[in-house]
């Protein structure tokens, strides 16, 4: 999980807490595909690594540059090519965290039919993304088609991590945000409940919370 930014109490930091592994996505999603990489072209590698070099200096703009770059370097690849997931991951996260949700969204929706193609509809890569495109959804006010997102999100993690992984208690807190703002208090409350637990056993909390 990434750690907030420096905020004054956990509803501010809730949005960086709740993008799951932005930072990690970002800069591991080369390393992830790296060896791949190096024997199918260098020249993708070359525009995620700068990707990841521009990201991390804050240079948005030329990090979407080197991005969508790399997306155009794949682009018709076929759906077996981990590196176009990759890619449209990795820019999906860049617009999320910019909250550039309307380009945010579809990228993600484009991810999570790759990723049920290429690893099966039940494999936990899958929780990612369907927490992060519920939260794109939940910032736009869509809490009808959020609530799937995250219940499937949910399922499968509890199904493939377990009861008692942190992955859970971090979904369950955002599915708790979302019933909030859908005046289901009394489930929100029972949602907080199970995360709280979890965290307890983990011996963690998120943090500012």
């Amino acid at each position: 999980m990434t750690g907030c930014r420096p905020t004054s109490g956990y509803q501010k930091c809730w949005s960086a807490y709740r993008l799951w592994t932005v930072g990690l996505i970002v800069t591991a999603c080369v390393v992830w595909w790296a060896p791949w990489a190096r024997a199918q072209g260098a020249r993708w590698e070359h525009y995620m690594a700068e990707g990841v070099k521009a990201y991390q200096s804050g240079q948005e703009t030329n990090a979407e540059m080197f991005y969508l770059a790399a997306l155009e370097d794949v682009e018709n690849a076929g759906p077996e090519d981990p590196r176009h997931a990759a890619t449209l991951n990795t820019l999906a996260v860049l617009y999320h965290t910019q909250r550039k949700y309307a380009k945010a969204a579809p990228l993600y929706q484009r991810v999570l039919k790759l990723l049920e193609q290429t690893v099966g509809p039940e494999h936990p890569t899958l929780a990612t993304t369907l927490n992060n495109l519920a939260v794109v959804y939940e910032a736009q006010d869509k809490y009808d088609e959020a609530e799937p997102l995250y219940q499937r999100a949910l399922t499968l993690i509890e199904h493939t991590l377990g009861p008692e992984h942190p992955n859970l208690a971090a979904a369950l807190d955002n599915y708790a945000d979302l019933l909030r703002k859908m005046q289901r208090e009394a489930e929100a409350e029972t949602a907080e409940a199970r995360a709280k637990a979890i965290w307890v056993k983990q011996k963690g909390q998120p943090a500012g919370k």
